[in-house]
């Protein structure tokens, strides 16, 4: 018995100080913060890693996908199209009144509709626009919402 509470408090002993570990936590009083969060939010992490964890003041619409995943942000004076999970973005000047409903877009490399029609994002949640995006010969379809 007491071998094996030997052994079991080597490999407890082991886990804590690997120093590989994704989440180093440290605590001081009410704070505690993840090695990995630090690491994604970091600005010369690529944009697929990083947590948004503020909302960007000229950020108009937010629209998202899945199977591939994909996100659509329209900004006051771009759009940016992030595809395929992070691995492609574009991006360009934004030339469409996001006033007039629905919105159409056009380029050589992407096409995108958004409508105010209710949709039911993966989440379960609702949310005021139906988006279609035309990408690499593929219909994405997915769900945004006005931010302001």
């Amino acid at each position: 018995m007491r071998k094996i509470l030997n052994i079991f408090s080597l490999i407890l002993l082991f886990s804590c100080q690997n120093e590989n570990s994704n989440t180093n936590v440290s605590a001081t009083k009410d704070t505690i913060s993840s090695k990995a969060d630090t690491v994604r939010n970091n600005e010369n992490t690529p944009s697929n890693q990083r947590i948004l964890t503020q909302v960007p003041s000229n950020l108009i619409i937010i629209a998202t996908g899945t199977e591939p995943g994909w996100i659509l942000n329209i900004y006051s004076n771009k759009y940016e199209f992030i595809a395929d999970y992070g691995k492609d973005t574009l991006s360009g000047e934004r030339t469409f009144n996001i006033d007039e409903v629905p919105i159409y877009f056009t380029s050589s490399d992407l096409s995108f509709k958004i409508d105010k029609k209710n949709c039911i994002a993966i989440s379960g949640e609702t949310l005021d626009l139906s988006v279609e995006v035309k990408y690499k010969g593929e219909v994405l379809k997915g769900c945004g919402k006005i931010l302001k």
